[in-house]
């Protein structure tokens, strides 16, 4: 019986194929081998020129064309045009979700330690439940003593969540409409969203804020450019692996992450 390479992840992208460099289902897909740092993979990229939704009958053929993987264990990921054909959105969303709230505490010491002010969570996604919410806000009221949360009216929860953290600990939570802005600038800045538009960045101002979005749009992560917008943690095995195979091996495969030593070093300024 021929062995099967094993794989940690799959890498799904859209991109431009060159006609001489596309060897599957008439230049539809190319599958690549790949690799970050101990991580063994591949890059499944379909090209961007074609236009049509990804059927069972294509994904039966492409798996025809993975018979010398073992993607048994893999995690997987992808880009914002191909993980919305594979219908894997909203499973990436929760892992980025899963990252700020077992991480909640560092973040906001690390990015938001300029003063213990104010504080404000713009609530603009309805995924976020009550407890996601009070697990944020105990946090928050241990490093901020004014705290805003700026939510549409839809949110029936949020009076009672403030009225919880008045009679437990004597903190005042103040909540607004979505588009009552404060006009003082606020030490941080929590933004749970549908999606980022730079135009928060004008709407409130502030030193520093955290986004965490339903879509991401495919924005642009970096390090070290003195930005205080950020999203997103730098992870780390023997050397730093790519932003995508960190959050979602966290999300997806847990014991992968513990097997392979992955931890945090920092987090991710967003262009």
């Amino acid at each position: 019986m021929r062995t099967k390479m094993p794989i940690n992840y799959i890498n799904f992208s859209m991109e431009k194929l060159k006609k001489d460099s596309c060897r599957f289902r008439k230049k539809d897909w190319e599958i690549r081998k790949d690799s970050c740092d101990v991580f063994s993979g591949i890059k499944i990229v379909r090209n961007k020129d074609i236009i049509h939704t990804i059927g069972n009958r294509e994904l039966d053929r492409l798996k025809r064309r993975l018979k010398d993987f073992d993607y048994s264990d893999v995690v997987v990921f992808g880009d914002y045009k191909m993980s919305g054909l594979l219908h894997i959105s909203d499973m990436m969303y929760h892992a980025r979700k899963n990252e700020f709230l077992n991480n909640r505490d560092y973040i906001i010491e690390t990015i938001g330690n300029k003063s213990c002010e104010s504080a404000t969570i713009v609530i603009d996604n309805s995924t976020w439940n009550r407890k996601e919410l009070f697990s944020i806000l105990v946090t928050l009221k241990d490093h901020y003593r004014q705290i805003k949360i700026l939510s549409d009216n839809q949110r029936t929860d949020l009076s009672d969540l403030a009225e919880v953290f008045y009679d437990e600990w004597g903190a005042v939570i103040n909540i607004y409409p979505l588009e009552c802005y404060p006009p003082e600038k606020q030490n941080f800045v929590l933004f749970l969203l549908k999606w980022w538009n730079p135009m928060w960045k004008y709407r409130i101002r502030y030193d520093a804020a955290y986004v965490i979005e339903n879509d991401t749009r495919d924005h642009k992560r970096t390090r070290g450019k003195g930005k205080n917008t950020f999203s997103g943690l730098v992870y780390n095995s023997k050397k730093p692996i790519s932003y995508e195979l960190g959050v979602n091996m966290a999300w997806q495969k847990p014991s992968m992450y513990e097997k392979f030593h992955v931890n945090v070093i920092d987090i991710y300024e967003l262009e």
